[in-house]
């Protein structure tokens, strides 16, 4: 079967000098839409649809796209990826400084413990040292008590 584009020089040829560079990119594509929709079918396999075909050569070059002034669909993915790649970001963002401020908050915890730990250690003590000054107040007492007594 004849090509309708055979009169147009193979990309891999040094044919398409002297075009400009959309030129030569819209003679690629057109190859490339060729080898695609070719009738030629190997062992078992079954032909491309043209369906097919346009989806894998549309996403490579957008100049049909431009020209009749749509957008790429892959633009507008990559658009709302970027969107969703910022939010990301700034959660990430949020969370690493959430995650020092439970750290510190933390190490602001275990010195309060380590604190209240102490205070109650030094209470401990204080508690004994009175019960000591109470026994010991009691014991002069009751030694005054028997010295001032009369025999």
């Amino acid at each position: 079967m004849a090509s309708n584009h055979d009169n147009l020089p193979s990309p891999k040829t040094k044919g398409t000098k002297g075009f400009s560079e959309p030129v030569k990119k819209a003679i690629e594509d057109m190859h490339a839409w060729e080898a695609l929709t070719s009738p030629s079918v190997e062992d078992g396999q079954q032909a491309q649809t043209s369906i097919e075909a346009i989806s894998k050569v549309l996403p490579k070059s957008n100049t049909f796209l431009r020209n009749v002034k749509i957008q790429q669909p892959a633009t507008k993915i990559t658009n709302v990826m970027k969107e969703i790649q910022a939010e990301l970001d700034a959660k990430k963002l949020e969370s690493a400084v959430l995650q020092e401020e439970l750290e510190r908050l933390k190490a602001q915890a275990q010195e309060s413990d380590a604190e209240v730990e102490k205070q109650a250690e030094e209470i401990e003590s204080l508690r004994k040292m009175a019960a000591d000054t109470q026994s010991l107040l009691r014991q002069m007492i009751a030694f005054g008590q028997c010295q001032i007594s009369p025999p």
